[in-house]
């Protein structure tokens, strides 16, 4: 299926935001739906970036002025959603680290400073990482002491938590879950080999402080491993995309690419980092080849050209889509199975990429379903 007009048109514009070069002025030579790529640029959670890409244009170029003024309203509460999880941040760790605690953050803000605008990317919660089930369980008694701070979620591995202003923040005893037991015993190895904080990489809070932040080859892997578990389960955003590849040219130099290597021979992303590349190259402006990651194979391009057909489909991580609708809300046995039919053709659909998770996953989710426990 070959992308529309409106698709390519904002992945032009996305291209233009990333990296501050010209979009392809054909494009939007003339009949442009603009409400219609501004509504997927929203979709996809990319509505700052697409704007700067807007920006670009020649001024006969660009939307009429009702929707420029929409979509610089919005690109402007992106910045201000980020001054706000800046300062959520930088007041949860400060509150961690007067306990003698240090926590690593995971993907969010610590992946949004490669950006070329840092505060237009589109902020989530915010996640962090404590070093093991010791230290979690520390954090977590920490956190629960706290007034202003209400539990939202909690599951076997996760403590989510609402501060003040809405903001979210998520203590994980684990951050990387595999469904069958070779890939956890080598995502396993692979930590030892590669510890999430082998180096120094840091971003800086708005505190004048720093919270440590992945290593380079860990923050890679872990983001595509991150890419993947979604993909499977209900789809990701272009914004996930965009995440992994500010990470590649801020940091691409730092990564080892043995390790690379030994993840794609050993975890499950043997298949979906050549198509990741090979997307990112197309799409993004991806230098070809980067770290030695082969996208030009037959099987590569057709699995590039799926995945991107597959994030405009469904969206950031498949929020408006009938089965996102379907997993998150509980219901009895018909509504049940109706759901893990629909789970189903959405796996049959992605076992191109990763059969071993996909294969692993629905036996673990139908009990999880039928127990009433989170999946």
């Amino acid at each position: 299926m070959e992308l529309t007009i409106t698709h390519r048109r904002l992945l032009s514009l996305v291209r233009s935001g990333l990296w501050g070069e010209q979009p392809d002025f054909c494009l939007f030579a003339r009949d442009v739906d603009w409400a219609a790529i501004y509504g997927e640029a929203a979709r996809q959670t990319v509505v700052a970036v697409a704007f700067d890409g807007v920006q670009a244009l020649p001024a006969a170029l660009r939307p009429p002025r009702p929707v420029l003024l929409s979509w610089h309203a919005a690109s402007t509460r992106v910045e201000h959603l980020n001054d706000c999880v800046n300062a959520c941040l930088a007041d949860v760790v400060g509150r961690y680290r007067a306990k003698g605690i240090a926590p690593v953050l995971l993907k969010g803000q610590g992946l949004g400073q490669y950006y070329r605008q840092p505060r237009h990317r589109q902020p989530g919660d915010i996640d962090l990482y404590f070093g093991g089930e010791r230290q979690a369980d520390v954090a977590n008694a920490v956190a629960l002491s706290w007034p202003d701070a209400t539990v939202c979620d909690e599951d076997a591995s996760t403590l989510a938590f609402a501060m003040g202003g809405g903001m979210v923040v998520e203590n994980h005893l684990r951050y990387a879950i595999f469904h069958a037991p070779r890939n956890r015993r080598a995502w396993a190895e692979f930590a030892r080999r590669w510890p999430i904080d082998e180096t120094n990489e840091c971003l800086a809070l708005a505190d004048g402080s720093s919270v440590a932040v992945p290593s380079a080859t860990h923050a890679v892997v872990y983001a595509a491993h991150h890419l993947l578990r979604h993909l499977l389960h209900e789809g990701v955003g272009l914004r996930q995309v965009c995440d992994v590849a500010c990470l590649l040219r801020a940091c691409g130099q730092r990564v080892d690419a043995d390790a690379l290597r030994w993840a794609m021979r050993r975890l499950p992303l043997g298949r979906l980092l050549p198509a990741l590349w090979g997307l990112m190259e197309t799409w993004l402006g991806q230098p070809v080849g980067l770290l030695g990651v082969d996208s030009r194979s037959r099987r590569a391009r057709a699995d590039a050209q799926w995945m991107v057909n597959d994030i405009m489909q469904v969206g950031n991580f498949g929020h408006d889509t009938p089965l996102r609708r379907a997993i998150t809300r509980h219901g009895g046995l018909r509504h049940n199975a109706r759901a893990y039919a629909m789970f189903v053709r959405r796996s049959m659909r992605v076992v191109r990429i990763c059969p071993s998770e996909v294969l692993a996953y629905p036996p673990h989710w139908l009990a999880a379903k039928l127990a009433g426990r989170p999946v």
